[in-house]
């Protein structure tokens, strides 16, 4: 039987996203990475968590931020019926910017 977790998003079907949140990802009891929460206009701005591993890599303001990631994975997930989508990738960056910003 096939998981959720095992199908890939084509991610360029999902449009921009904006950025809503960032909070770390904690294990046992050790911050290793952050969450990026995003919006996304291309499903009603359905919102999301990125998660990145290691140091914070941007910060939410008081302006709508549109956001690109580098090496973005996402897969759908289910809860109690309803579908739900979770993302991991290597890097972000504010749309329009060069450099991705992501550990070297």
């Amino acid at each position: 039987m096939i998981k959720p977790n095992q199908i890939r998003v084509d991610v360029r079907s999902l449009g921009k996203f904006y950025l809503t949140a960032v909070n770390p990802n904690v294990k046992e009891g050790t911050t290793i990475g952050y969450r990026y929460q995003v919006a996304c206009p291309s499903l009603a701005l359905e919102k999301f968590t990125i998660k990145i591993d290691g140091d914070k890599k941007m910060d939410v303001n008081d302006d709508i931020c549109e956001v690109v990631f580098e090496g973005l994975q996402v897969s759908p997930y289910v809860v109690d019926g309803n579908f739900g989508l979770t993302g991991a990738a290597t890097g972000i960056r504010v749309a329009g910017a060069n450099k991705p910003s992501h550990n070297a």
